[in-house]
């Protein structure tokens, strides 16, 4: 939050569900807040999005099944959600637009805890231009933070 100045949400998927787990809040004047104990449908935000396509497609399909915004979702919603995960694997961080709000992006990285366990930080950002070299910048510096949180709780 020092170097960016926006807030950062730290979550992982519980059910169907991408739970917040801890939000640290930014220095600017204005920030996207998310209450800790949050819980909102995976498939409905970029984390959870990110998260999703961590798993197998087994686990994946189940997981969906308990998510209340993707079984809401007609034929062509759902096989859109199916497209942007399986775009999403084998990336560690990314950029996009807010699945909830206009006018915010995600920059959302994830966080290994273990071998098949994942959080992901993200840090909602309001979009005053198109300045792509920010969205850079910040995604690196939210891709180092969510490094030195893997390596405070000692994953290598």
């Amino acid at each position: 939050v020092r170097d960016i100045r926006y807030s950062c949400h730290l979550s992982v998927l519980e059910g169907g569900d991408l739970v917040i787990l801890y939000e640290q809040e930014g220095l600017e004047a204005i920030n996207v807040h998310v209450k800790p104990g949050s819980r909102i449908p995976a498939s409905h935000t970029t984390s959870g999005r990110l998260l999703l396509s961590t798993l197998t497609e087994d686990i994946l399909n189940s997981v969906l099944m308990q998510d209340s915004f993707y079984l809401q979702a007609s034929k062509d919603e759902k096989a859109a959600i199916h497209q942007e995960i399986e775009s999403l694997r084998g990336k560690d961080s990314i950029v996009s637009p807010s699945k909830q709000h206009p006018g915010v992006y995600d920059i959302v990285s994830i966080v290994s805890i273990s071998r098949n366990l994942y959080s992901a930080l993200a840090a909602p950002i309001f979009q005053f231009n198109d300045n792509d070299m920010e969205f850079a910048d910040l995604q690196k510096k939210v891709a180092g933070a969510a490094e030195k949180i893997r390596k405070t709780i000692g994953f290598d």
